[in-house]
């Protein structure tokens, strides 16, 4: 039986920690080693931890505060299994959803495999449903790409975030992919070079995970960093994609449909955390400015569809 390793980064999460690891430890999926990453954190975090050490599954690494991407990084380089995924220390997993993935990819051949998300708040009755997958699915990488960057519309699309995925770890390591230090945008920088790297990708549906909404959040609140963060991000992504000569087809459009996605999305959490217009049309001044200084504005609005400057227009 294959080794799963599972990389949980914890910081300042308090008590939220406990219910992660518990719906870990009793996986269906037995051949686990769960990686809990302590990244600096300031409050009791450490404290509910502590009971669990004693468990053979669990490896804890206590490191001074580097963001999720490096703690993410020392789980990486201290995994042993065949396969690795992540889960947000207050975040939980379906009992019997690694069992169902690992089998997936082992059956399918598959280098990653995606499940479904639940958006999860105080109680049960509370839940909803983020992204839900109905049937299997064994996606090339072109496809897979094509749903991660929204370059067309489907009735399936693929999400950035990197905790409703399994890897193969040999993935990861062969192509040297590492997450980003200290920036917002990890997930999607990660995401898009291992599925460049990926041969087939795999829907696994019908169990989830549980994505916990707390008010805390760093995605609740905005600043110049979320900018900064997503044209740096980005500008080397497009250097590293520069750089790669193995895929079988022109990956440029498909990346600047994912930058796309990802500036929609700042936007949007822009628009959604701060009320100011004045400070909003200000940091929209800042990141045009910002993007200017990194990309060429010719090659922007050669992508740009005419129809959507026509909306901006209203012609």
């Amino acid at each position: 039986m294959n080794t799963l390793s599972i990389i949980v980064p914890v910081f300042n999460v308090g008590c939220l920690v406990k219910r992660c690891i518990e719906s870990l430890i009793n996986q269906s999926y037995t051949n686990i080693e769960i990686i809990i990453v302590n990244d600096g954190s300031t409050d009791d975090s450490p404290k509910f931890i502590e009971p669990y050490l004693d468990n053979p599954q669990i490896k804890y690494f206590s490191q001074t505060n580097k963001g999720l991407g490096e703690a993410r990084n020392v789980g990486i380089k201290n995994a042993s299994g065949t396969f690795i995924t992540f889960v947000d220390s207050d975040d939980w997993v379906d009992l019997d959803l690694y069992n169902i993935i690992i089998n997936s990819m082992e059956i399918n051949e598959t280098d990653i495999a995606i499940c479904s998300v639940k958006n999860e708040y105080n109680n049960y009755n509370s839940s909803e449903e983020r992204y839900t997958y109905s049937y299997s699915n064994i996606l090339s990488r072109f496809k897979a790409i094509g749903l991660l960057s929204l370059c067309e519309r489907n009735n399936y699309m693929i999400s950035p975030v990197v905790w409703n995925k399994v890897y193969k770890k040999s993935l990861i390591l062969d192509n040297n992919i590492k997450f980003i230090d200290n920036s917002y945008w990890e997930d999607d920088i990660f995401s898009f070079q291992v599925f460049m790297a990926a041969k087939s990708i795999n829907i696994v549906p019908k169990v989830y995970y549980h994505y916990f909404q707390r008010e805390k959040s760093i995605t609740k609140h905005f600043s110049k960093k979320h900018i900064d963060d997503l044209v740096n991000s980005f500008k080397k992504l497009y250097m590293y994609v520069e750089e790669q000569d193995f895929l079988d087809f022109d990956i440029k459009p498909m990346l600047d449909c994912y930058f796309d996605r990802a500036i929609s999305s700042m936007l949007q959490m822009l628009f959604c955390n701060e009320p100011s217009i004045q400070v909003q049309k200000e940091y929209i001044i800042y990141f045009f400015n910002l993007f200017s200084q990194k990309f060429s504005l010719s090659e922007a609005i050669s992508y740009l569809d005419i129809s959507r400057i026509k909306r901006l227009f209203i012609i």
